[in-house]
Protein backbone atom coordinates (compact mmCIF):
# COMPACT_ATOMS: atom_id res chain seq x y z
CA UNK A 1 0.00 0.00 0.00
CA UNK A 2 1.55 3.59 -1.06
CA UNK A 3 1.99 6.49 1.92
CA UNK A 4 -0.91 8.84 2.20
CA UNK A 5 0.14 12.08 3.43
CA UNK A 6 -1.69 14.91 4.41
CA UNK A 7 0.00 18.42 5.39
CA UNK A 8 -1.89 20.75 8.12
CA UNK A 9 0.01 23.62 7.27
CA UNK A 10 -2.10 26.84 7.42
CA UNK A 11 -3.19 28.81 4.69
CA UNK A 12 -2.96 31.90 7.12
CA UNK A 13 0.75 30.66 8.39
CA UNK A 14 -0.15 29.79 11.31
CA UNK A 15 0.95 25.95 10.46
CA UNK A 16 3.53 25.84 13.25
CA UNK A 17 6.66 27.71 11.31
CA UNK A 18 7.80 31.10 12.18
CA UNK A 19 7.52 34.29 9.88
CA UNK A 20 9.89 36.19 8.55
CA UNK A 21 13.51 35.02 6.47
CA UNK A 22 11.49 35.67 3.15
CA UNK A 23 7.94 34.72 4.30
CA UNK A 24 5.69 37.24 3.85
CA UNK A 25 3.33 38.69 6.81
CA UNK A 26 -0.17 37.39 6.17
CA UNK A 27 0.79 33.98 4.02
CA UNK A 28 -2.17 33.22 1.40
CA UNK A 29 -2.42 29.56 0.32
CA UNK A 30 -0.61 30.19 -2.87
CA UNK A 31 2.24 31.09 -0.34
CA UNK A 32 2.00 28.02 1.67
CA UNK A 33 2.34 25.78 -1.26
CA UNK A 34 5.28 28.17 -2.29
CA UNK A 35 7.10 27.82 1.03
CA UNK A 36 6.13 24.00 2.25
CA UNK A 37 6.69 22.01 -0.42
CA UNK A 38 4.77 18.43 -0.72
CA UNK A 39 6.26 14.82 -2.33
CA UNK A 40 4.26 13.10 -4.44
CA UNK A 41 0.59 12.35 -3.22
CA UNK A 42 0.52 14.63 -0.27
CA UNK A 43 -1.63 16.96 -0.21
CA UNK A 44 -2.56 20.08 1.97
CA UNK A 45 -5.58 20.05 4.30
CA UNK A 46 -7.28 23.23 2.61
CA UNK A 47 -6.69 21.55 -0.67
CA UNK A 48 -8.76 18.66 0.45
CA UNK A 49 -11.66 19.99 2.29
CA UNK A 50 -14.46 21.40 -0.51
CA UNK A 51 -13.59 18.52 -2.77
CA UNK A 52 -16.51 16.41 -3.56
CA UNK A 53 -16.37 12.65 -3.17
CA UNK A 54 -17.36 10.61 -6.29
CA UNK A 55 -17.88 6.61 -6.88
CA UNK A 56 -19.26 5.21 -10.11
CA UNK A 57 -20.10 8.90 -11.22
CA UNK A 58 -22.29 9.24 -8.40
CA UNK A 59 -21.27 12.34 -5.75
CA UNK A 60 -21.76 10.87 -2.24
CA UNK A 61 -20.92 14.45 -0.58
CA UNK A 62 -18.53 16.99 -0.23
CA UNK A 63 -15.20 16.48 2.55
CA UNK A 64 -16.46 19.07 5.42
CA UNK A 65 -13.13 18.53 7.91
CA UNK A 66 -10.23 15.34 8.24
CA UNK A 67 -10.12 13.68 11.43
CA UNK A 68 -6.65 12.39 12.09
CA UNK A 69 -6.89 8.87 13.72
CA UNK A 70 -3.04 7.49 14.37
CA UNK A 71 -3.29 5.50 11.96
CA UNK A 72 -4.47 7.11 9.32
CA UNK A 73 -6.83 10.09 8.50
CA UNK A 74 -11.05 10.17 8.03
CA UNK A 75 -12.57 12.29 5.30
CA UNK A 76 -15.36 13.46 7.01
CA UNK A 77 -18.34 13.74 4.44
CA UNK A 78 -21.22 16.14 4.63
CA UNK A 79 -23.73 13.65 2.45
CA UNK A 80 -25.37 14.88 -0.89
CA UNK A 81 -28.81 16.37 -0.44
CA UNK A 82 -30.48 13.90 -2.69
CA UNK A 83 -29.11 11.20 -0.68
CA UNK A 84 -29.97 12.32 2.89
CA UNK A 85 -33.62 12.92 0.99
CA UNK A 86 -33.60 9.03 0.74
CA UNK A 87 -32.67 8.69 4.41
CA UNK A 88 -28.85 8.27 4.39
CA UNK A 89 -26.73 10.10 7.00
CA UNK A 90 -26.03 13.39 6.55
CA UNK A 91 -22.43 12.90 7.35
CA UNK A 92 -20.08 9.52 7.24
CA UNK A 93 -16.53 9.57 7.00
CA UNK A 94 -14.41 7.95 4.24
CA UNK A 95 -10.83 6.67 5.40
CA UNK A 96 -7.60 7.98 3.62
CA UNK A 97 -6.50 4.31 2.47
CA UNK A 98 -6.35 2.67 -0.68
CA UNK A 99 -9.02 0.36 -0.12
CA UNK A 100 -11.60 3.85 -0.21
CA UNK A 101 -9.61 6.16 -2.15
CA UNK A 102 -9.11 5.52 -5.59
CA UNK A 103 -7.08 8.76 -6.66
CA UNK A 104 -7.60 12.36 -5.45
CA UNK A 105 -7.55 14.80 -9.07
CA UNK A 106 -7.19 18.72 -7.17
CA UNK A 107 -7.68 20.04 -11.10
CA UNK A 108 -11.44 18.31 -11.15
CA UNK A 109 -11.82 19.13 -7.14
CA UNK A 110 -12.58 15.28 -6.74
CA UNK A 111 -12.14 12.66 -4.84
CA UNK A 112 -12.58 8.78 -6.85
CA UNK A 113 -13.89 6.32 -4.24
CA UNK A 114 -14.28 2.59 -4.01
CA UNK A 115 -16.64 1.17 -1.33
CA UNK A 116 -17.29 4.68 0.41
CA UNK A 117 -20.87 4.01 -0.90
CA UNK A 118 -21.03 1.08 1.28
CA UNK A 119 -19.87 3.02 4.47
CA UNK A 120 -22.27 5.63 3.90
CA UNK A 121 -25.51 2.62 3.94
CA UNK A 122 -24.53 1.44 6.47
CA UNK A 123 -23.81 4.19 8.76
Amino acid sequence: MKEQKLTSASASGRGGKREGAGRPKGSTKENTKKFCKLAKDEFFYFDIIGLEIYENSQILGVVSDIVETGANYLFEVSTSQNLTQNGLPKTFFVPYIDNFVEKISLDEAKIYTKNAKAILENS
